[in-house]
């Protein structure tokens, strides 16, 4: 198989090479003939300098679409226009030439058109345009393909010469002279005399500028010499002109008056106005000079002649100065203000900072192309060389499109999978959490059930007891139905079975009556739970089944999520064709982010303002369960805060459900729906009681409170709170001896009261025993890096945790023992201590007694200077004495408190102060909290 793959491919390789040689040698054979022509058809136009045969030409030319001949024609008329300073309508016919070469794609004409158009603007003074043109033509000129071609040359020079001018026209002389050598060498290759003369003057004029005489009298005389040779009048005009500038500038008036004088006869007579002006304002500006002013006069008014006619702005701005002078040494002061405005608005125009930059852009650019040039050898080839034939760009198209679909069809079958896949992991993501979540589900009943089922079968227990104990696993036992009932549910929803009950009821008797089950709920959690009805009376097809179990699921989402003090309302409109029901709380809301979520299976919101959980079916059973009723349901954020949803239910169903209605029994929603979530027992902030050692149970489920009352109420004192929240307020007031928790409860978890109690300076020694349903690796490590002791899982084993509590708090007790016999017995403590420890306890109390006074010792502090991590001091203070770090410090403070205030006559405040205290008011409450007498009722003994 690959082999007839490799032999076509070198098929394909062969037929491609053909064609690539084929088209060269076409193409090659093309350009030869193309050359040969543009020689013939400027051998006929060039030498016409009648104006009207030129136009014939063109309108010939134009008849047969013939566009290198059009080219070629309007560059010798614009050519004629400018050497009879005609420039407006040169730069028109130049123009009309690089349209048609462009269209032509003739390299070679385009060049010439393009420094055609740089000369016309030069000598006009529009420097910037000039620029910008000759700038273009040598691009050209370097992407050429035979650049060494005597037109190619050529055309390269006359750029490099119009951007030398307009540089010395700048007085940007550093350029100009590179430029000039630059183009010496090709005029010196191409052996052009007139070429040469041109670039020995204007070499001798920057030599001139740079003060250096000798050197620009070598440079115009090689001009005059050049030019003589090459038998040309203008140049001979012009250098006779600059020896004149010479003579003028050693103050040889005579001399340089008799140069001005032969320049000015040799080309007085020539409609050249640009090269005629400069002897004449020569003759002017000498006569001023001397003082002649009526012969000064003469010549400026006949240079204000030549350069009106040239329209150049350089020309003008220079007699405009001129004749300004004039004025002011005539003493016609008003005339020369007039003159100095216009030398002024001519000058602006022709030196203006954005000319300059101009310049200066296009000459950095110009630099920046000769150096890309030579690293990229693939660009010198002109556009005609470089054009394959009609087939190969078939061919190439035809490739590129090829690869450009195999590309996007890569990419989207990488995007494709690439979404596949991060949906296959929410998915996994999803399931994981519904499962852990569902599995807490029924661990918590389970625990119940089985536990309290163990506690019936012991003899000894009171009938009230069993019978509360029974309504306990009755009350579980319901919820797990429930539960497994919903599943089953989802289930019934998804496969599609269509075997419920319809019938046709009043929607608001049946909302009102759900309602009414959760109002001895509300009362108790201190929520205000409103229903309104627009409608007294609503009668809609529904399944009551579904109606009820949506409701329900609503209000206790709404329940779950409301405050304290906040507020449900539910309410009932009719709008057209449906009735619309709102069920708005005053809880956290929903997350924007996982607002387009909620209604996905298994979805579990990122919301942690409140720290309940769920399964993730609720709301997309509800939405199961509204859309087989064909309605619709909308979750949102509330206006006022807290969520919405909106359920939309039409008033009447298709025909052949309304054939299936049924009678509905009336008042079959009046049950206390609501009574499941009122908890067995109320709690109360308790008395603290000092007879046995006390026991804080932080669960938010009333039943798992009675089952681990009826574990450990024999044995200790038992407390209870339903939320972490509540039991940092009664541990603060009790300070029990053990703490056992629950991980998954609302307004505080259990991982964070861990973190709080092992933050706090009063609570950070107490025991804590974690006994969750979640079992993750994760969240265990987790969990007891937090701090916790102990970590059980649901359903426990009630032995084992009566025997972790016991043991927790018998090694609590026997280590604070240990270490305070060690303190107080000094060297005696040598005897139960090992020597390792009584080194570490002896560092240790040296280092807080000695910086007992800073409010700012803590944890981090005393880790640094006992040269370990915090968490390494914290396990071995905690083996060693039974205390956390942050409760050790403390215990050494309130001593020296204690001690302090009972030997010595310092205040309460200063006091405070030398045990680290900023604050009097709260050293008094830490030490009422610690001893349980205040500091004044020391003071009082």
């Amino acid at each position: 198989m690959y082999t007839s793959v490799f032999k076509t491919a070198n098929i394909i390789l062969f037929c491609l090479l053909v064609t690539i040689l084929q088209s060269c040698s076409n193409a090659a054979t093309k350009a030869a003939h193309s050359r040969a022509r543009e020689k013939e058809i400027r051998a006929t136009v060039q030498h016409i300098h009648d104006y009207d045969s030129l136009a014939a030409y063109i309108t010939r030319y134009e008849q047969k679409e013939d566009l290198v001949a059009l080219a070629i024609t309007y560059n010798v008329l614009g050519y004629n226009l400018r050497k009879n300073s005609e420039f407006t309508d040169a730069l028109t016919a130049h123009n009309r030439a690089l349209e048609y070469s462009i269209m032509s794609a003739d390299t070679m004409e385009i060049m010439r058109s393009l420094n055609n158009l740089g000369t016309a603007y030069r000598r006009m003074g529009q420097l910037k345009d000039a620029s910008i043109q000759h700038y273009k033509a040598l691009e050209y000129c370097g992407q050429y393909s035979d650049q060494n071609s005597d037109e190619a040359v050529k055309n390269r020079v006359v750029s490099l010469n119009g951007i030398s001018n307009i540089h010395l026209s700048m007085g940007d002389m550093k350029v100009a002279e590179k430029m000039l050598r630059m183009a010496l060498e090709g005029e010196t290759q191409l052996g052009s005399d007139l070429g040469r003369a041109i670039n020995f003057a204007n070499l001798g004029a920057v030599f001139e500028s740079y003060g250096q005489i000798d050197s620009a009298w070598v440079y115009h005389k090689l001009s005059m010499e050049c030019n003589r040779k090459a038998g040309s009048q203008l140049g001979i005009s012009l250098c006779h002109n600059n020896f004149g500038g010479l003579y003028e500038t050693a103050l040889m008036y005579d001399s340089a008056l008799t140069e001005y004088g032969r320049a000015y006869e040799l080309i007085k007579d020539s409609k050249d106005c640009w090269h005629a002006f400069k002897p004449a304002m020569s003759m002017a500006r000498l006569y001023m000079r001397q003082g002649k002013h009526a012969m000064a006069h003469k010549y400026l008014m006949k240079s204000l002649e030549l350069a009106e006619e040239s329209h150049s702005y350089s020309l003008l701005s220079e007699v405009y100065q001129m004749l300004a002078e004039y004025e002011e040494l005539d003493g016609n002061y008003e005339n020369a203000i007039k003159h100095y405005k216009m030398w002024h608005e001519y000058n602006d125009s022709l030196h203006s900072s954005e000319n300059m930059q101009q310049m200066h852009d296009s000459y950095m650019g110009y630099e920046k192309a000769q150096y890309t040039k030579q690293i990229e050898d693939i660009r010198i080839a002109y556009e005609e060389e470089v054009k394959l034939s009609r087939t190969l760009q078939y061919l190439s198209v035809t490739v590129l499109i090829f690869v450009l679909v195999l590309v996007v069809m890569f990419i989207y079958v990488l995007r494709t999978r690439r979404s596949n896949i991060r949906m296959l992991k929410r998915m996994n993501n999803m399931r994981t959490t519904f499962f852990t979540n569902i599995t807490h589900e029924f661990r918590t009943p389970l625990t119940v059930i089985l536990g309290l089922a163990e506690r019936l079968k012991k003899p000894g227990a009171s009938q009230q007891t069993n019978e509360q104990y029974i309504s306990s696993i009755q009350r579980q036992g319901n919820d797990l139905l429930n539960l497994v009932n919903q599943l089953l549910d989802v289930a019934s929803l998804e496969s599609g079975v269509d075997n419920h009950e319809w019938c046709k009821m009043d929607i608001i008797i049946a909302i009102r009556g759900i309602i009414d089950g959760y109002t001895d709920y509300a009362r108790l959690r201190k929520i205000d739970l409103t229903f309104t009805a627009k409608e007294e009376q609503l009668e809609i097809g529904v399944v009551p089944d579904y109606l009820e179990k949506i409701i329900r699921n609503l209000l206790s989402n709404a329940f779950k999520y409301t405050p304290e003090g906040g507020k449900v309302t539910v309410s009932a409109t009719c709008e057209k064709e449906f009735v619309v029901l709102h069920i708005t709380d005053t809880g956290c809301g929903f997350n924007v982010m996982d607002l387009p979520h909620v209604f996905e299976q298994f979805y579990q919101g990122s919301n942690n303002k409140a720290e309940a959980t769920g399964t993730g079916v609720g709301l997309p059973y509800v939405k199961q369960m509204v859309e087989y009723m064909n309605g619709t349901v909308e979750a949102r954020n509330s206006i006022d805060g807290g969520a919405e949803l909106v359920l939309r239910l039409p008033m009447r169903q298709p025909a052949d459900i309304e054939a299936r209605y049924s009678v509905c029994t009336k008042g079959r929603f009046g049950n206390k729906a609501g009574n499941e979530l009122l908890p067995t027992e109320k709690r109360e902030v308790p008395e603290n009681n000092t007879e046995r050692y006390r026991v804080l149970v932080v669960e938010d489920n009333a039943d798992v409170i009675l089952y681990m009352k009826s574990l450990l109420q024999d044995y200790y004192e038992v407390h209870t709170a339903g939320n972490g929240y509540e039991a940092l307020m009664y541990a603060e007031k009790l300070r029990p001896d053990l703490i056992i928790t629950d991980l998954m409860m609302p307004e505080m978890s259990g991982e964070e009261l861990c973190s709080r109690l092992r933050d706090s300076e009063l609570l950070c020694h107490i025991p804590i025993v974690v006994v969750t349903a979640r079992g993750e690796d994760e969240i265990r490590i987790r969990v007891l890096e937090k701090g916790a002791d102990a970590y059980m899982q649901k359903p426990f084993n009630a032995e084992e945790l009566l025997i972790r509590v016991k043991k927790l708090i018998e090694q609590r007790r026997m280590l604070q023992s240990r270490n305070s016999e060690a303190q107080n017995n000094g060297a005696d403590g040598e005897n139960k201590l090992s020597a390792e420890e009584t080194t570490f306890i002896t560092r240790l109390n040296e280092l807080i007694e000695n910086n007992m006074g800073s409010a700012t010792f803590n944890v981090e502090v005393l880790a640094g200077k006992m040269h370990m991590s915090s968490s390494r001091l914290y396990r071995r203070i905690k083996a060693t004495t039974g205390y956390s770090t942050q409760s050790y410090i403390l215990r050494m403070r309130m001593e020296r408190a204690k001690e302090l205030l009972e030997t010595s006559v310092y205040s309460v405040s200063e006091v405070a102060m030398q045990c680290g205290f900023e604050d009097a008011a709260y050293f008094t409450r830490v030490f009422h909290s610690f001893y349980g007498f205040t500091p004044s009722q020391i003071r009082k003994r």
